[in-house]
């Protein structure tokens, strides 16, 4: 009995244990088989076709290569195919034998005796799944570079473009609802926004249009007065269009008629002369100084020097808008005639006057005061007046000589203002001297007798400084010289 039960016993160990080892082989079969589905499944589409599809469907190097021309992009592509393939092709194979020997394990599993050939296939399967993916990622860069251009091409051949985001939108009605709903509501968001900033934009127009009504007038204002009556004026500043926002168009007008009737309408800078163009400028700016309540501007050549016709408008109608505003003016000018003529013209204000002077590079800019420009000549005269040079006696002579003929001008222009003559200017007689207006201004010496002589004899003194004679005594320079600041106290200041 006791051999009995242990060879009972032995069997069913035998028996236990077979039926692990199949159980085992038949798992190992299994997942061999779900490797080979999934390699099957990491192939590209087309190497899950056989060759009979593919050349039916035209997938061919050479259809290829006339879809998209760029070789090197079809040839890298190419090349990584092959290797995936190859990959894939081989480890199905390797898989295959696996599974083959697994069979015939399970069919004679008494008999079976080749686990070191099975170990062996199944290392085999390991690296050939490692090489495979390594492959794969080696692929997905070219084949990428490559769909893009081919898939564009065969939609545009065949008509399909789109279709892919068609199918993809019916596999999901729900969310397909569900997005044009939210686009629904979207859009008439959008067209609320939309409308709300065409009524901004059309109210922001309308601010901007009556802004620039106002500028133009002012400008207009400032325009006429450097400018007036010409047949060419300016007409205003305005937007290029109801839709520009930052582009505007400085409008002038052309009339052939006195009354300015009928005029043409022209961009300014199609029309405008350098000149005109200067005035403009300036206008705008004035305009835009008096809007923001500017306490005062600095003008730098504000008249072009050669702008004769206009200098005596800046000179006079300009500065007085200017001062009636309640605005400062600084202005600076290379051009003698005009700095002369806003000198003379508002000297009765009180106005400072300034030469700036560079003869010394070391010692840099001088700022010369020539508010009392008769006073600076007398000042620039008087350390020659005493001097036992001959030739500094003479140069002295010169300066009280113009002095005197400075003299002159001002007495005549302040006879014309008192007159009425608001426009009289010192420069309305250059190259005037003391020949042309001596015997007039002695006339006006009438707060003693003995002033048109002073004034006679101050001149006869100095003459010779001027001219190839021999130079004055210091006495005679010094009784020139005492009656001629006399005179100034007395008629001038």
């Amino acid at each position: 009995m006791k051999f009995i039960r242990e060879k009972v016993a032995a069997t069913g160990a035998y028996t236990k244990a077979m039926e692990s080892f199949q159980a085992a082989l038949r798992a190992v079969d299994g997942q061999l088989e779900i490797v080979g589905n999934s390699v099957r499944e990491a192939q590209p589409k087309f190497m899950r076709e056989t060759g009979n599809v593919r050349r039916a469907a035209g997938f061919r190097i050479g259809g290829i290569g006339k879809l998209v021309p760029d070789a090197p992009t079809v040839k890298v592509w190419f090349g990584t195919a092959c290797r995936v393939w190859k990959g894939a092709h081989g480890l199905a194979q390797k898989i295959q034998a696996a599974r083959a020997e697994l069979q015939a394990a399970l069919a004679k599993a008494d008999e079976w005796n080749h686990a070191a050939e099975l170990k062996e296939s199944l290392n085999g399967i390991l690296s050939a799944q490692t090489y495979l993916e390594d492959f794969l990622k080696a692929y997905a860069a070219p084949a990428t570079a490559l769909g893009r251009p081919l898939k564009a091409a065969v939609d545009e051949s065949t008509g399909t473009k789109g279709w892919d985001a068609l199918v993809s939108i019916s596999q999901n009605l729900d969310g397909l609802w569900k997005a044009l709903k939210e686009t629904a509501v979207y859009t008439a968001m959008r067209k609320d926004l939309e409308k709300a900033l065409i009524e901004i934009d059309a109210g922001n127009g309308k601010v901007q249009d009556e802004k620039f009504g106002e500028l133009s007038k002012e400008v207009r204002l400032w325009w006429e007065r450097l400018r007036p009556d010409e047949p060419t004026f300016f007409d205003g500043v305005q937007r290029r269009s109801s839709k520009a926002r930052r582009t505007i168009d400085l409008k002038v007008s052309l009339s052939a008629k006195e009354d300015r009737s009928d005029p043409k309408i022209r961009d300014a800078i199609a029309v405008f002369s350098q000149s005109q163009l200067h005035c403009l400028g300036l206008s705008l700016f004035l305009a835009r100084a008096v809007q923001e309540g500017t306490g005062f501007v600095v003008l730098d050549e504000p008249v072009l020097a050669s702008d004769d016709d206009h200098r005596p408008n800046f000179a006079t109608s300009v500065i007085e808008g200017l001062l009636r505003e309640g605005i400062q003016l600084i202005v600076s000018t290379q051009d003698y005639t005009s700095w002369k003529d806003i000198g003379d013209r508002w000297g009765h204000l009180g106005v400072s006057q300034f030469l700036l002077i560079s003869d010394d590079v070391v010692m840099g800019t001088e700022i010369r005061d020539r508010n009392d420009d008769l006073g600076a000549m007398l000042a620039k005269a008087q350390p020659f007046i005493k001097s036992q040079d001959p030739e500094l006696r003479k140069e002295g002579a010169r300066r009280v000589w113009d002095g005197i003929e400075r003299f002159c001008k001002m007495m005549l222009v302040k006879d014309r203002r008192a007159k009425g003559d608001g426009m009289a200017s010192i420069t309305d007689y250059d190259g005037k001297n003391f020949g042309n207006c001596g015997q007039q201004v002695m006339g006006m010496l009438t707060k003693d007798p003995a002033d048109p002589g002073k004034l006679r004899g101050a001149h006869a003194y100095v003459t010779p400084g001027p001219h190839d004679d021999t130079p004055p005594s210091t006495g005679q320079l010094a009784c020139a010289f005492g009656d001629l600041k006399k005179l100034k106290k007395d008629y001038v200041d």
